[in-house]
């Protein structure tokens, strides 16, 4: 049984948030001067943000296929009549 998230997917989620919030609303100026809105980092944040959203739309809708259409699972199983 496969758990809800892949943890790869749930950490590069956790990271690219909440590098998105501080980017958002930076406590302090360095952090603003560090991370900016605009530009190729906002460009590349927003190009992860869009693969976070297919990938767990993909596995949402891989999740939603019923388990005996599934062709390894139907070879796996024996019949049992």
């Amino acid at each position: 049984m496969r758990s809800a998230t892949p943890p790869p997917l749930a950490a590069f989620t956790r990271s690219c948030s909440v590098l998105n919030y501080l980017a958002a609303v930076p406590p302090t100026p360095e952090i603003a001067a560090a991370l900016p809105v605009s530009g190729p980092l906002g460009i590349a944040g927003s190009i992860a943000m869009i693969a976070i959203t297919g990938a767990t739309l993909w596995l949402l809708l891989d999740e939603r296929e019923p388990r005996s259409h599934r062709a390894d699972d139907a070879i796996a199983q024996p019949i049992v009549t």
